[in-house]
Formats: structure tokens, sequence, C-alpha cells
């Protein structure tokens, strides 16, 4: 992908999320996120992207650099003097004069390489080599990015159904616990299915507390790779 079209993307980015999030979040606070608010985050606080785009925009320099020195270099130059002597000497009978004089002298040279033995043809294609790399590992860059964000945010919607449904499984373990308490009381039922209600609610439970951590642990991933703090909570839309 051509550089300029690259760094614009980036811009753009940039000055999307800037209006569309505004300031960032607080500890504590509950961020409403929709896949595309968090790849822009990502793209713009993930210190991976940030570097990947100064090592292009180095190589870029330095590929320019080594191009223009291929062309006439151009140099100019001023000197002052100033000298004579201060102390007042006769010119002639009657008549002191001073001998302080200055000299102004400008220059301008030119110059271009005519034969370098390959040397600067060598140079400016290691510079252009490493431009292209760099320009390569940009664009992998944001490839992954946009790859472990779209994971991140998936995983954690996941965690989030997962949670729920054992939540709702509790919910309906623990009133038909109820019922068979109350047909036990009555004598419908015996003791052992009273037993099966509660070992099957323990166990709901048990993986009700598994479902929550492994959210929480989905949350605080998507925070640190959107650039939240790590407690920010997430309100993601569900696609």
């Amino acid at each position: 992908m051509n550089r300029n079209k690259l760094t614009k993307r980036f811009l753009l980015l940039s000055a999307a999320l800037t209006m569309a999030l505004g300031q960032s979040a607080f500890a504590g606070e509950t961020v409403a996120l929709n896949l595309d608010d968090a790849m822009l985050r990502a793209f713009q606080t993930n210190p991976t992207v940030s570097i990947a785009q100064y090592e292009l925009d180095s190589a870029r320099a330095s590929y320019n650099a080594a191009r223009q020195s291929r062309g006439i270099s151009i140099s100019a130059n001023h000197t002052t003097q100033r000298g004579g002597y201060d102390d007042a000497q006769q010119a002639a009978p009657g008549i002191w004069t001073k001998g302080i004089g200055n000299n102004h002298a400008n220059s301008l040279s030119a110059s271009l390489p005519i034969f370098t033995g390959g040397k600067l043809s060598g140079t400016i294609k290691q510079a252009k080599a490493n431009y292209q790399y760099n320009e390569v590992g940009v664009q992998r860059t944001y490839n992954e990015m946009r790859s472990t964000v779209t994971d991140g945010y998936f995983n954690m919607l996941q965690a989030d159904n997962i949670q729920k449904l054992s939540a709702e499984s509790v919910t309906r373990l623990e009133d038909h616990l109820k019922n068979v308490q109350a047909q036990y009381n009555v004598g419908v039922v015996a003791k052992v299915d009273v037993l099966r209600s509660q070992v099957e609610l323990a166990n709901a439970k048990q993986t009700l507390i598994q479902a929550e951590n492994a959210y929480q642990v989905a949350e605080a991933n998507m925070n640190k790779i959107v650039g939240l703090p790590m407690d920010t909570n997430l309100k993601l839309d569900n696609l």
C-alpha cells in the first residue's frame, strides 16, 4: 500500500477517534463500545502501532536524503572581516584618521556527483529497501491489531453470554430446589431428590463463578487492547 495512503489513514483514524469518542475513560467508568470504536482506540493508543509508524517515517526520511544526494548540492557562504588600526594616525599635517575597515565576501557553490563507483546507487537502493520493508511492516501491524481487537471483542461477548446463561441456570435450579423441597415436605418425593437438586444447584453456582471470572479476564484484556484503565466497565455492542 502507498505510504501516503497509510499516513492519511492513520491521521483520519486518529481524528475520527477524537471526534467520536471524546475524552478517555476514568478508572471504574462504564464505556460503551462497538467494534469500530474499539478498533479506532487501539490504533491510536497501542504503542505497537505508534512505533511502526515512527519507524516508517524515519525510513522515509533516510530514503529521501539518499535520493537527494544524487542531485545538485548547493551551498552558500558569507564572511565579514573588520580590520585596521583603532588609534588615530596622522595622514597629513593637521589631518588625523583611523584605519578601520570592513570587508564582506559572499560565495555560492554547486556540486554534482558524476562518478561514485556505484556506492551512491547502493546507498539509495538500501534506503529504498528499508523504506519498503517498514511500509509493509506498518500494514502488517495494522492487520495484526485488527485481528487482536476482533478476537478480544468477540471473546468478551462470548464470555458475557456464558456468564448470563450460567446465571439463568442458577436461578432456574434455585426455583427447582424450592419446588422439590416443598414436595418433600408433603411426602411427594424422597430425600434423595432434594439432595440431587442441591448438588445440581451447587455445581451451577460453581460454573457461574468460573464464568464471571472468565468474563472479568476478557474485559481486562479488552481494556488493555484499547488503552483504557483495567477496571473500566465495558458495554459492548452485541453484533
